[in-house]
């Protein structure tokens, strides 16, 4: 008997489900966003501010600073791993500067750091992952450069006519 009630609420929530994710705008409803709505309709670099703005389909708009984006970068320097099996954290970047942006398909973008870094691509979705987390990596981000002794400032002078 019990059995039969569980399997009889399973196939109405699935039936609910299945309704309510073929309407639009379904999804949200659930707090999923589709690619589609994760898609910007502006970016915007603001080279004084050391920064980029995006705005997606979905009316969602975030800023992004330099730092926060060369740190978080994708790229494999940036996924390696030091010599006690930690992943490595890119410090001293407090100042890096955005030199240029470049379209990567129809999927992302390539920024061109002031400190030569450009081999990391960010996807709509990972750029969005990162606006609607911004506080949070922030936080992470600092509290492990605290944690292993290291800073957000340069240690090494910088380069000159490198910087926008």
């Amino acid at each position: 008997m019990r059995a039969g009630l569980i399997a009889r609420q399973s196939q109405l929530l699935g039936n609910y489900l299945r309704a309510t994710l073929q309407t639009p705008g379904g999804w949200r409803r659930f707090g999923v966003e589709t690619t589609a709505q994760r898609i910007p309709t502006e970016i915007r670099l603001r080279k004084a501010e050391k920064a980029i703005e995006v705005d997606f389909r979905n009316g969602q708009s975030f800023r992004f600073p330099a730092e926060l984006l060369r740190v978080e970068s994708l790229s494999a320097d940036n996924s390696r791993v030091d010599v006690q099996g930690r992943t490595r954290i890119v410090s001293g970047r407090r100042h890096v500067g955005i030199i240029s942006l470049e379209q990567v398909g129809n999927y992302g973008i390539r920024i061109h750091f002031d400190d030569l870094h450009s081999s990391g691509i960010y996807t709509w979705d990972f750029l969005h992952d990162l606006g609607s987390e911004k506080i949070k990596r922030i936080r992470s981000y600092i509290s492990l450069l605290r944690e292993r002794g290291l800073s957000r400032d340069s240690t090494k002078p910088r380069q000159q006519g490198l910087s926008t």
